[in-house]
Order: C-alpha cells, then structure tokens, then sequence
C-alpha cells in the first residue's frame, strides 16, 4: 500500500489512542531505561518503502510536544560493541 493511502488511515488509528498513555506504558515496561522506537524498513524511503514508526513520532511531537530523534545507523554493525 502506498503511503499517500495509508498515512490517513494510520492517523484515525492513532487519533483514537491517548498520546500520555502511548508513551507511559512502554515507558513502565522499560524502567529504568528509556523505550525506543524502532523501524525495521530499509532506507531509502521511497512512496512504496517507509517507515510508520516516524508517523508515530511526528504524532508524539504534535500531541506532547516531545522531541523524537532519528538515530543514525552506524557504518558497521559492531561499531561500539566490545567484545
């Protein structure tokens, strides 16, 4: 499905939740971390691949005034990991 298509219908879905309450439940599961959105699409993002975690995100930051930040994937998967 195209996004043009299916944006819309994802923001009803998301109209119907209660932004506090989409933040405060992971955020209670997490404890004492901070959750993390994550999307699993391969960039580039294209009409045909993207990624609706940022949907969320947009959401959040209209609802709540939140800053969500994209993080950067590292060049290489083990970039930080010790061994």
């Amino acid at each position: 499905m195209a996004r043009a298509e299916y944006e819309p219908l994802y923001q009803a879905i998301l109209a119907r939740l209660d932004p506090r309450q989409v933040i405060e439940d992971p955020r209670r599961l997490a404890d004492p971390h901070e959750p993390v959105l994550l999307c699993w699409e391969r960039p580039p993002f294209s009409e045909t691949v993207w990624c609706h975690r940022r949907m969320v995100a947009a959401w959040l930051e209209r609802e709540l005034g939140l800053i969500v930040p994209e993080v950067e994937l590292s060049p290489k998967p083990t970039d930080g990991v010790r061994n």
